[in-house]
C-alpha cells in the first residue's frame, strides 16, 4: 500500500466533524470494496450534514475567523497542512515576494531626484570597509577593461 505523509486535521475538520470520522476512514482499507463504497458515502454525507449544522448554528463572528488576513500569515498557516513538496513551493513564492520588495525599495531610492547615490553605493553600505575596498578594486578593473580576456 502507498505511504502518505501524515498531516494534521484542520480546525474546520475538527469543528465540523470531530476526529471520530478519521477513525472510520482509517478502518476503510480493511473492508471489502462494497463496504468501502458504503462507508465512504456515509462518511461524506455525515460530514456534509454536520458542516451544514455547524454553519446553521454558528455564532458571529465565526470561531474559525482569523485576525490576520495578510498573505504572509495565511501562507504560514497553510504550510502546516501542506505536504513538504508543496511547502517548498510556498517558500519559493515567499522568497520571490521578499526579493521583489527589496528591488522595489532599491528602485524607489534610485528614482529619488535628490539622491546622489545609486544602488551599488547603497548596497556597499552593508559591506565592511575592507569588503568595500575590494569591491571598488574589482569594479574599477571590470570597468576599465570591459573587453579584456585576462579576467580576474
Amino acid at each position: 500500500m502507498e505511504q502518505f505523509e501524515t498531516l494534521p486535521l484542520t480546525e474546520f475538520d475538527i469543528a465540523t466533524c470531530g476526529s471520530y470520522f478519521q477513525m472510520i476512514k482509517a478502518y476503510l482499507p480493511y473492508t471489502s470494496g462494497e463496504q468501502q463504497k458504503m462507508f465512504a458515502i456515509f462518511i461524506r454525507l455525515a460530514e456534509l450534514m454536520q458542516t451544514l449544522e455547524f454553519y446553521k448554528n454558528m455564532p458571529c463572528p465565526s470561531p474559525l475567523a482569523r485576525v490576520h488576513h495578510d498573505p504572509e500569515h495565511i501562507a504560514k498557516d497553510i504550510k502546516r497542512f501542506c505536504p513538504k513538496k508543496d511547502c517548498e513551493i510556498l517558500n519559493m513564492m515567499s522568497n520571490f515576494k521578499n526579493m521583489n520588495e527589496i528591488f522595489s525599495v532599491c528602485n524607489a531610492m534610485n528614482s529619488q531626484e535628490n539622491s546622489n547615490s545609486n544602488t551599488s553605493d547603497m548596497l556597499k553600505n552593508f559591506l565592511s570597509p575592507k569588503q568595500q575596498q575590494l569591491y571598488e578594486q574589482y569594479s574599477r578593473m571590470l570597468n576599465n577593461n570591459p573587453g579584456s580576456k585576462g579576467g580576474i
